[in-house]
């Protein structure tokens, strides 16, 4: 009996997302790869404006990458 893995919970390839700052952009998350196993606890760490909420938003359908 061949053992078969689970497919992943989450899986995003190139996910980008960047906000209008004045004239700018300010880049939050640039060709982002993220590979989520099914059954697995995760954490997500990082300093304030990396872009955990709005990874976090992106996966859950919230916004859109761009």
């Amino acid at each position: 009996m061949a053992f078969r893995a689970a497919p992943p919970f989450v899986h995003l390839e190139g996910v980008s997302k960047g906000y209008r700052s004045g004239p700018s952009t300010v880049c939050v998350l640039d060709q982002l790869d993220l590979l989520l196993a099914t059954a697995k606890t995760t954490s997500l760490m990082g300093r304030s404006g990396a872009g955990k909420s709005t990874l976090l938003a992106l996966i859950a359908g919230l916004k859109l990458p761009d």
